[in-house]
């Protein structure tokens, strides 16, 4: 099983929505894929039919075995929710806690939406790790926090790739603005730039509340999105 963490301890990056789209994605692709909602404000969670189901609380509490905690959602895609109450844990989780846990599943795929912080459970999942994505803004603020995000990782995760994926550009008539292109030269120079950038678009919105799947069409959105998740899909075969 191949993990992919989406983490960025700013918020508002497009953590979330990133997590929901290629999750789905790779579900209609045919790919059997685990998606946890480790944050604890749980707005992924919200995305989905309200359950019943025990929660990331309870597999932190070790109060329930993983396999207990997973429902599934769609065709596919099968789901841990978040829970405000991680906030009670985050900091209490041995960093191998959830390599040790994922490895008694079988999926094609884990998808993990991660808190804007970084605290033990964070870590723990990034350690468990293939690949992390890094959504990030343009601007000058935050390229120097990616900058230095991608430097923790390299410690905290050797092991893993990690990529920055560019959201809500201006992208217009196929350019991108001066300051847009400054913010890709500088991450390109060491490789942990994803290509395909995310332009602004209200197609999650419209994936969430009306169904709309994102990934058919010809518009310029529905095009980046198809082609920026078949890249994450070959940057972790």
């Amino acid at each position: 099983m191949k993990v992919i963490s989406i983490y960025n301890f700013k918020g508002g990056t497009g953590k979330t929505s990133i997590s929901f789209l290629l999750s789905n994605y790779m579900a209609m692709n045919d790919k059997k894929v685990l998606l946890i909602d480790f944050d604890p404000q749980a707005s992924l969670t919200k995305s989905f039919p309200e359950s019943d189901s025990k929660t990331v609380y309870d597999l932190l509490s070790e109060s329930c075995n993983i396999k207990d905690c997973i429902k599934e959602v769609k065709e596919n895609l099968f789901l841990i929710s978040g829970s405000f109450r991680t906030l009670k844990l985050q900091n209490n989780v041995m960093h191998s806690f959830v390599k040790d846990n994922l490895k008694k599943l079988k999926y094609d795929f884990c998808i993990i939406d991660n808190s804007p912080t970084l605290n033990n459970l964070v870590v723990s999942c990034l350690q468990a790790s293939n690949l992390i994505l890094i959504p990030s803004l343009i601007s000058k603020y935050d390229l120097n926090e990616t900058l230095y995000i991608l430097s923790q990782i390299k410690q905290i995760s050797p092991d893993a790739k990690a990529k920055v994926i560019l959201n809500r550009t201006q992208k217009s008539s196929g350019e991108f603005t001066k300051l847009e292109n400054e913010y890709k030269n500088t991450l390109r120079v060491n490789g942990n730039l994803l290509q395909t950038a995310i332009p602004n678009s209200n197609l999650v919105r419209k994936f969430i509340d009306l169904g709309e799947n994102p990934f058919i069409g010809k518009t310029l959105a529905k095009i980046t999105f198809t082609e920026l998740f078949h890249s994450i899909a070959e940057e972790i075969k």
